[in-house]
């Protein structure tokens, strides 16, 4: 539990500091900065005030186009048997992903199960990569795979279906099919101005509690990635706990793959790009 509670208290303080930080636009501002991916102890330049995007809910286009340059060009035709909503938002939301790639998260529907609702996470697997970080990127793909169909608990992200990556051939395009889900980034941009911000926040953690309780105390997993993108939100408003690239025994290191394992994160104007190491 010890290291479930680290990450707890982390999460804990970004949303306290979200919440006190909203209530008018000029302190907004000064809020972004508590969204940072950033892991516990770990030192990185401050947003500037044109993260403030991140609490608004027009569209930037610069961030649309942001999004086109870090390769994230992807092709409409998910797995088979799934079919992208045709009503989805241009703006599609993106999370920060492990060797400076970015998974995109678009809204779709199961044509075998009457039209479920679902989300098709996508990583696109072209960008300029070295063959060592290609081989970390489908390592910690597969380890994302392993653990999300083996790990079955009410707070940790469903797998349903997923690109095959069993062949000689590496695919342009990988993707996870799961409930219907936004990240919790995004989440919080919409709620952080609603009255009950406080009880939304305090029912999420205690959510994530349980799951990192599940995974530390029964499954005897560490998950080694805790961070904001790493949690998604449901319909109904459930916390999920997810990115479980790094998963391991809680009694062992950290997978030493995860010592090289950059995130990024781009502001509104796609500049002020930094990467960060993580060390918890």
């Amino acid at each position: 539990m010890y290291l479930a509670t680290r990450h707890l208290v982390n999460l804990h303080e970004k949303l306290v500091c979200i919440y006190r930080n909203s209530s008018t636009l000029r302190w907004r501002e000064r809020a972004t900065k508590c969204l940072n991916p950033t892991p516990m102890n770990i030192s990185v330049p401050e947003c500037q005030s044109s993260d403030m995007w991140l609490f608004s809910n027009k569209e930037s286009a610069s961030s649309l186009s942001a999004v086109g340059s870090l390769g994230l060009n992807f092709t409409n035709d998910p797995l088979p048997g799934f079919a992208l909503d045709t009503s989805d938002s241009t703006r599609v939301p993106t999370i920060d992903g492990p060797y400076r790639l970015e998974w995109r998260i678009r809204q779709a529907h199961n044509k075998k199960k009457n039209n479920e609702e679902v989300s098709l996470l996508s990583l696109n697997l072209t960008s300029t990569l070295s063959s060592m970080d290609m081989e970390s990127v489908q390592e910690s793909v597969r380890q994302t795979v392993k653990w999300m169909k083996t790990l079955r608990h009410p707070n940790i992200l469903n797998w349903i279906a997923g690109t095959d990556m069993t062949g000689p051939k590496v695919p342009n395009e990988y993707h996870i099919v799961t409930e219907r889900v936004v990240p919790l980034r995004d989440y919080l941009r919409l709620k952080a101005d609603t009255g009950n911000f406080h009880f939304i926040s305090s029912w999420g953690i205690h959510q994530i509690s349980r799951a990192l309780a599940f995974l530390n105390d029964d499954a005897k997993i560490s998950h080694n990635a805790t961070r904001l993108d790493a949690v998604f939100v449901t319909s109904s408003g459930e916390w999920k706990l997810g990115a479980l690239d790094f998963a391991g025994p809680v009694d062992s290191p950290p997978p030493a793959i995860r010592a090289t394992a950059s995130f990024v994160y781009m502001n509104q104007t796609g500049g002020g790009e930094y990467a960060y190491r993580l060390t918890v």
